[in-house]
């Protein structure tokens, strides 16, 4: 979930969106379309994370199938290699702004889209995809937690998806809230310049302590 808040592909599209829809449409016709925005994203945060829990508990739920010592060592190499990508990568190296890892070519394709959006179906689209282009990052954490709450109780399973889900957004609604106090595009964007080692530090611990929470786990059973 601290990797999930702290991911920002997501928030920087969505910066540049909101910012155009103010410039575009009143206040709240831009509040609504920021909205629908939002529940895109969520859109896919909620279906790639019950996807990962569906095949999860087919596949892996005890005794359906056995889980063979070599399972925990590959997830956890995955993790270490997605804590390299987030220290190498993730933002690209040859700048100092916030430019991330995504190609070129689809980054201005959002940036057009995020500029041109005029209604609640564009907005949705344009936060799904947004959330898919970061599902290198995503998936496997929607996989790792699903592989730990197949055994929960169901109630339990589907309270961690809904705080999952709940807390990919919220760095939208804080970005929301930065425009609704005022703050224009220019701050915004200096302020999560301002932070973008701290962000980049904070990925590389969280992809390393679940990784070395998986080894922990394997050690002692």
């Amino acid at each position: 979930m601290v990797i999930l808040f702290f991911l920002q592909l997501g928030p920087g599209v969505f910066t540049i969106f909101y910012h155009s829809a103010l410039a575009n449409f009143s206040r709240k016709r831009a509040d609504d379309l920021s909205l629908s925005f939002i529940l895109g994203q969520e859109a896919f945060t909620a279906l790639a994370f019950l996807a990962t829990f569906m095949i999860a508990s087919f596949s892996f739920k005890e005794p359906n199938f056995f889980i063979t010592d070599i399972l925990p060592c590959i997830i956890a190499g995955l993790f270490v290699a997605l804590a390299v990508a987030a220290a190498i990568f993730y933002f690209r190296p040859d700048t100092s702004d916030m430019r991330l890892f995504v190609p070129r070519r689809f980054v201005a394709s959002l940036m057009q889209n995020a500029k041109k959006a005029r209604n609640r179906s564009d907005c949705i689209m344009l936060g799904f995809i947004t959330a898919g282009l970061e599902s290198f990052f995503t998936i496997p954490l929607y996989a790792a937690a699903s592989l730990v709450i197949i055994n929960f109780p169901i109630l339990t399973s589907n309270l961690i998806i809904i705080i999952g889900v709940l807390i990919a957004a919220l760095p939208l609604f804080v970005i929301r809230c930065f425009y609704v106090l005022g703050n224009n595009l220019a701050e915004i964007e200096r302020l999560r310049v301002r932070y973008r080692n701290l962000i980049r530090l904070i990925l590389v611990v969280s992809y390393l302590s679940i990784a070395a929470l998986i080894i922990l786990n394997k050690a002692q059973s």
